[in-house]
């Protein structure tokens, strides 16, 4: 039975963080109190983000400017997007005050879909994660790098996406897809790169920023993905793209777009999955 996180440890894992303690050792010293690894990430999010409020961090005149050059873009996608959806019914944003979110429906074929499904199945290898995990559970689904397969269709589709986003393709990295069979899920996670992740996968394109993720099949049964400091989990459905932004006003990472990839109870899921960073590669 998994420990519980009551207000002692939120009071000591706040101090720790705000003292500037290495992440990961305190993720260690709480995995051997017997924490698991889904509650400890939900804690992590919920004390960062206050602690953050209490530390002030005075950015050089560069940094200022590249946040600011990094707001815009933001801001670009969010008004194109709001353009888009006066002509495009499938498009919708959801109704939120907590994440900036979008469906679109009908964005690939069944024809489209089942060719990238087919793609994916030829290029399998475990998916990886962005830091280590002793859980051997948490990601547990295959991946296929299909941005390093030279096809005419998956040109097609990340052209089709920037355009919907109004995003340079520079700034989006390799174009992935998933496949998931029964029993195989992606626990509570983020996209965006938490503690040292950040200097170890940032590099020069910074922080993710929007994902864009398509379901290529209607699963059988479960595979949803679940938002769930929102209470919202799309059912997978051929064709339709969730888009969301991974970060918050400030650009700090945004906790309520924690997701789990659900297992797959019945038939497989297969989904293309496409990051952006802040930066142009």
């Amino acid at each position: 039975m998994a420990a519980t996180f009551n207000l002692s440890w939120q009071n000591w894992l706040r101090e720790n963080i705000v003292r500037g303690c290495d992440p990961d050792e305190l993720y260690q010293i709480l995995v051997n109190n017997g924490f698991d690894r889904t509650t400890i990430l939900q804690q992590f999010i919920a004390v960062q983000s206050t602690a953050n409020n209490s530390q002030v961090i005075v950015p050089s005149a560069g940094q200022k400017q590249q946040f600011a050059q990094i707001k815009q873009r933001i801001k670009n996608t969010q008004e194109h997007l709001a353009k888009q959806m006066q002509s495009n019914a499938n498009l919708q944003k959801l109704e939120s005050d907590k994440i900036e979110m979008y469906t679109c429906e009908q964005f690939l074929s069944a024809d489209e879909c089942q060719q990238i499904i087919e793609l994916i199945k030829s290029k399998l290898r475990p998916s990886e994660l962005a830091s280590y995990t002793s859980d051997a559970e948490f990601r547990t689904s295959r991946t296929c790098d299909l941005g390093a397969i030279d096809n005419p269709l998956i040109h097609t589709v990340d052209e089709r996406i920037y355009k919907l986003m109004n995003i340079a393709g520079g700034f989006a990295e390799v174009t992935q897809g998933q496949y998931y069979e029964i029993g195989q899920q992606f626990k509570a996670h983020t996209d965006y790169f938490e503690g040292k992740e950040i200097k170890q996968h940032g590099g020069k394109m910074g922080q993710r920023t929007y994902t864009a993720m398509i379901y290529l099949n209607d699963v059988e049964q479960g595979g949803s993905t679940r938002f769930i400091r929102i209470n919202k989990a799309f059912q997978p459905k051929q064709g339709m793209m969730v888009i969301w932004n991974s970060l918050n006003d400030d650009l700090v990472g945004n906790g309520n777009t924690l997701h789990h990839a659900e297992p797959v109870k019945a038939g497989y899921k297969a989904v293309i999955t496409k990051w952006f960073r802040q930066n142009s590669r």
